[in-house]
């Protein structure tokens, strides 16, 4: 959260941007689990970015973050150990 408009409107074109293209990545999806999937997913990255801007993880670990919630939204079910 920031005072800061310019960064507002930075987050809020790259989140709108995001979620629309993760919208359309799902094959034989309906529009609202599409959108609750990326929803899902920026939540993700907002939560490792924020552990990175307060120098909790580094900017590697955050696309490792990312890659790895990505397959677990859109990969196959895995199995139960």
């Amino acid at each position: 959260i920031t005072e800061d408009l310019e960064a507002r409107e930075v987050y809020q074109a790259f989140s709108t941007q995001y979620q629309e293209l993760l919208a359309t990545v799902p094959e034989d999806t309906e529009p609202q689990d599409a959108a609750l999937a990326a929803e899902i997913l920026l939540s993700s990255l907002g939560s490792a970015l924020r552990k990175w801007s307060l120098g909790q993880t580094s900017i590697d670990q955050v696309f490792d973050h990312v890659d790895k919630a990505v397959k677990l939204v859109f990969g196959q079910p895995r199995e139960r150990c």
